[in-house]
């Protein structure tokens, strides 16, 4: 069973730490769709740290760079985008040999 973590870093330390396992019926989405949800679930956990601010989603999936700019082609991109509707974020690729916390959330203070 896979598991995916996250981070949620301040001026590049880390602040805290979430890791999950995977259900079965999140086993069998696509790579793109699993890197997709973990982003949502990272945000909506730490909801009251990154509301009102702005933040960085760092990943090492490309095509999640985009996530504002794609078409919405599957209701699984519409039902997981929507929940980031609200929030002040921008994204952030690096090849993951770069990206030394891969899928952090970096909060940057005004």
């Amino acid at each position: 069973m896979g598991a995916f973590e996250q981070s949620l870093l301040q001026e590049s330390h880390s602040i805290t730490y979430l890791s999950k396992t995977l259900s079965p019926k999140h086993e069998a989405l696509s790579t793109y769709e699993k890197e997709f949800m973990t982003v949502v679930l990272a945000v909506e956990k730490w909801r009251p740290y990154l509301l009102d601010r702005h933040f960085v989603i760092k990943t090492d999936h490309f095509s999640l760079k985009y996530l504002i700019e794609q078409k919405i082609t599957s209701a699984f991109q519409r039902k997981w985008l929507s929940k980031l509707m609200g929030y002040d974020y921008e994204d952030c690729y690096k090849k993951g040999k770069e990206n030394v916390v891969v899928n952090g959330l970096s909060r940057v203070l005004a």
